[in-house]
């Protein structure tokens, strides 16, 4: 019986879905530690990893299926796993345009769902799109999947943290409303998400519309940290909160921070963003500890909020870091790199 549950679990396998190397991936999973903590999972399609630039060596997207079993009933799970941009990466969006202020229909067909940010449907069509060593395309590599299996109950999960955290429930609604296309089989099938870290992905009537669907009616799905910058986006009230999130742990206001935070309420003003799961409580994080503190308030204020983005997730949730060296190679945020991302702010 694994040591961790299903919630612990789907967050592994989110992390997992970082490390943009496939054979690490496969041997991660093959590892018995960590297979005495998640239990045995079996990647059958992916990890496919996409570089919007080739030449570029930072992946934009990373997606992955693994079959396993749910510990309690011992049906089939498949889990959908994504990342979406480097997590290094994760303060860009208080930088660029991030694509957040042009709102598209979630159907044109159905305009009463709502409307989903640009960069979101640039993402997700991104993941519709991705193709494995086989030539095969999640919806397709499911079509055949599927029909294959018994006829007990079969779980398909989507997760996935920070971007990810945006992109997964919105995949989970589509493979939701897609269903006819890959269960024409008729099996007794679930879709359902885990997402944490996540951006809002879209207004309040995509908000509303998919809390009403099968996989937004699951209020414990969402994971976020309430001293996490990301899941503040793109929520006026919240991102409002932004710029003195971390007085309370001794880092002073950082003008810059204030400025750029201010820029983004201005392009998403008349967007009308609201969470999926609003109601859903964070989880209350503590002020991280480092052993070299930074000592201008913009590295510290990055230092904090990138604490409170990965690792602090792994604390809140019990679950221990950074699982494996690969998941740290991943995820760690070098010196380096913070250099880079206070530059690029400054």
């Amino acid at each position: 019986m694994p040591t961790y549950d299903q919630q612990q679990t789907l967050f592994c396998l989110s992390m997992f879905a970082h490390i943009s190397n496939s054979e690490k991936v496969i041997t991660d999973l093959a590892n018995p530690a960590v297979q005495g903590k998640i239990g045995q999972w079996t990647i059958l399609w992916g990890p496919v990893i996409y570089y919007h630039d080739p030449k570029n060596q930072n992946w934009d997207n990373i997606m992955y299926v693994a079959k396993g079993e749910n510990a309690e009933t011992n049906n089939p799970q498949y889990v959908v796993a994504i990342a979406a941009t480097n997590p290094k990466s994760v303060f860009d969006w208080l930088q660029e345009d991030a694509a957040t202020h042009n709102m598209v229909s979630w159907s044109t067909q159905f305009p009463e769902r709502g409307k989903i940010s640009e960069g979101t449907n640039t993402g997700i069509t991104i993941l519709q799109n991705l193709k494995d060593t086989s030539n095969r395309s999640l919806l397709e590599f499911l079509t055949q999947e599927i029909p294959s299996q018994s006829d007990q109950p079969i779980e398909i999960i989507t997760t996935g943290h920070s971007l990810g955290g945006a992109l997964s429930p919105v995949m989970a609604l589509w493979l939701y409303e897609n269903q006819a296309t890959w269960n024409h089989t008729g099996k007794q099938i679930t879709v359902n998400t885990q997402f944490s870290a996540g951006a809002t992905p879209g207004d309040q009537t995509f908000s509303d519309y998919y809390g009403n669907t099968q996989p937004g009616l699951n209020q414990s799905s969402r994971l976020w940290n309430s001293l996490d910058i990301v899941p503040h986006a793109w929520n006026i009230e919240q991102l409002q909160q932004i710029p003195t999130l971390y007085q309370s742990c001794n880092i002073p206001k950082s003008s810059r921070i204030a400025l750029l935070v201010n820029s983004q309420i201005q392009k998403v003003k008349n967007c009308n963003y609201l969470a999926l799961n609003p109601s859903t409580f964070a989880m209350k994080g503590k002020c991280g500890v480092f052993s070299q503190p930074q000592t201008t308030p913009l590295k510290q204020f990055l230092q904090e909020a990138y604490f409170q983005h990965i690792q602090a997730y792994f604390n809140l949730l019990e679950i221990d870091w950074p699982l494996t060296e690969n998941v740290a190679d991943s995820l760690t945020l070098t010196e380096q790199d913070l250099d880079d991302i206070a530059t690029k702010l400054s």
